[in-house]
């Protein structure tokens, strides 16, 4: 029941609760200061829309609280006759919406309409005339100019001010420089309400598990615990945690079987980044905890960082700092053209210069003038191979345990022709750290395609892009899984995983060496000539010195040599 008088604009006052007598029977109904128009399309915003309201202390109603013994065409109309506000939310199914133009034509014929777009959706005449709140992509963020105008218009028409409670103020925690995030309490789905000690497993073996990554900044789930119940407001919560991104998730458990959905936001704005759905049977709890959580882990250490990259690239250079510079890097790197590795090398160059201890940057400088090696995008070959590997063993003597900079490091070595052995080793090492990582796989399944298990190599690779089929790292994997199935002998495979990589990253020289290869032992020699015709020297030598198994040397050799005569017989 309302607790204060609300003047009606018919009837002059009455209490917030009405009594309404027809034929023969009397409703009492709880008056609403606001009434929500909405399609059905829009009925999740809608119900934020509600709850966002009913924060600031207004009382709201709207469709789905329709009482099932009455008309629905009666109920809306009562309803909206005794509403001081009307918020008609528009989008485009509301546009088309017979019911939302009816209920909006009512609300501006009586003077207590207030509109809100969610998608910018051109709107009927005679509203596109009158002003309307921009709520486009909004995710319930109070602060936004949008939903003030919403709030401040709700507020004249009902007649008091919006008495927001708001949590006690934090001192706002500075976002640590490497992407940060916290697990949040997961909601457990099941009938049986004792299941939520598994719920709480999985958050803590997912919390470990990101902890090893050692990129990433991760809030102990004790500290997460304490968002377990009621509304989440994200911003309020990555604020108060010091944390970029929020993983929620939710466990639901019938008889044998369990499913486990989790899905990966960015704190501030609300945004989804990644999401995914895991079912499996309950036959053993901890090792259900244990698969869920590596392949969470091992998603999340590419997607974060490819998020951190996009956010990076956003940013005016001018106010980059050490990690950004690394992360503008990372995005150059990947790009494999001369021009796109060389500045790689630059800025990664930059963040070491404002970090001299910074071990991803300094790794990520030396891979990035190993690859430069054999495409030559840096002139002075030699002081390139003696300052990466300078960088190399710097990074690993700074960061021993840190798979990125193992797997690094691993491909570093591989790519300057050194001690293929210790690359082996380091290979081998960053994925017994973290063996659910796509960048501790693909080091590995590299180093394995060039001089060990071409068979294991594709494994490696395979599983790595199963991990984030998006990711940016895809292009190399796919050579990689190509080199390794030239080695066994499988070219007209090969060629395709090739041209997947070249569509992708067209300035990457690696697969076009082995498609030109693979295209001549295929008798395609035109094609393998095309292939051959945009490749540097330094290039092709490299890619001959990069096997090391004088078996798979000679294969290439040869088949480079067969690319040479495209009218040969």
């Amino acid at each position: 029941m309302l607790r204060h008088i609300v003047k009606d604009r018919i009837q002059g006052y009455r209490v917030g609760r009405r009594t309404v007598a027809k034929a023969g029977a009397r409703y009492h109904i709880e008056v609403s200061q606001v009434f929500i128009s909405y399609a059905r399309s829009t009925a999740l915003q809608a119900k934020q829309i509600a709850e966002a309201l009913r924060a600031h202390g207004y009382t709201v109603w709207r469709d789905d609280e329709l009482p099932v013994h009455r008309a629905y065409a009666e109920v809306i109309a009562e309803r909206l006759k005794m509403a001081l506000a009307v918020v008609v939310v528009w989008s485009a199914d509301a546009v088309e919406s017979e019911w939302v133009q009816s209920e909006a034509d009512r609300a501006r014929a009586e003077r207590k309409l207030v509109q809100l777009t969610l998608d910018g959706a051109p709107l009927p005449m005679p509203f596109d005339r009158l002003q309307c709140a921009d709520l486009i992509g909004w995710q319930g963020d109070t602060d936004c100019d949008g939903w003030s105008k919403v709030v401040a218009s709700v507020a004249e028409l009902v007649g008091t001010s919006p008495t927001m409670k708001r949590p006690t103020p934090v001192a706002k925690l500075v976002l640590p420089a490497k992407p940060s995030i916290a697990v949040l309490p997961f909601a457990n789905l099941s009938t049986d309400a004792s299941q939520v000690y598994f719920a709480d497993g999985m958050v803590e073996e997912i919390t470990d598990a990101l902890a090893r990554f050692r990129t990433l900044f991760v809030i102990a789930s004790s500290a997460a615990s304490a968002y377990r119940d009621g509304a989440r407001d994200l911003k309020i919560i990555g604020q108060e945690l010091g944390v970029r991104y929020l993983l929620e998730g939710s466990v639901r458990k019938a008889a044998d079987k369990v499913r486990i959905s989790v899905q990966l936001v960015e704190a501030h704005g609300g945004a989804q980044i990644w999401s995914h759905r895991f079912d499996d049977t309950f036959e053993d709890v901890f090792a259900l905890q244990d698969r869920v959580a590596g392949a969470v882990a091992g998603v999340l250490d590419a997607t974060l960082e490819t998020a951190e990259i996009r956010r990076a690239a956003r940013r005016p250079t001018a106010d980059l700092d050490a990690y950004d510079l690394y992360l503008q890097a990372v995005s150059h790197f990947r790009s494999s053209g001369r021009e796109s590795v060389a500045r790689a090398v630059q800025l990664a160059d930059a963040a070491v210069a404002r970090d001299p201890n910074f071990a991803c940057a300094l790794v990520l400088a030396a891979l990035g003038r190993s690859s430069a090696s054999f495409i030559g995008s840096l002139d002075d070959l030699d002081a390139c191979r003696r300052q990466g590997l300078e960088q190399c063993s710097r990074a690993v003597s700074l960061a021993p345990d840190d798979p990125l900079v193992l797997a690094y490091a691993a491909l570093t070595l591989m790519n300057f022709l050194d001690d293929i052995e210790v690359a082996q080793r380091l290979s081998e090492r960053a994925f017994t750290i973290v063996p659910g990582s796509a960048m501790t796989l693909h080091a590995n399944g590299w180093l394995h395609a060039v001089n060990g298990d071409p068979a294991l190599a594709i494994a490696r690779l395979e599983q790595a892009l199963r991990l984030d089929p998006s990711s940016s790292l895809n292009p190399y994997h796919l050579t990689g899984i190509g080199v390794a199935l030239f080695a066994l002998g499988r070219f007209d495979e090969a060629v395709t995983h090739f041209s997947d990589a070249l569509l992708a990253v067209p300035d990457y020289p690696t697969p076009r060496v082995f498609r030109a290869a693979s295209q001549a032992y295929l008798g395609r020699r035109i094609e393998a000539a095309a292939d051959l015709a945009k490749l540097h020297a330094c290039t092709l030598d490299f890619m001959l010195h990069l096997q090391r198994d004088p078996a798979r040397v000679s294969k290439l050799r040869a088949g480079l040599a067969l690319a040479r005569e495209p009218h040969a017989v």
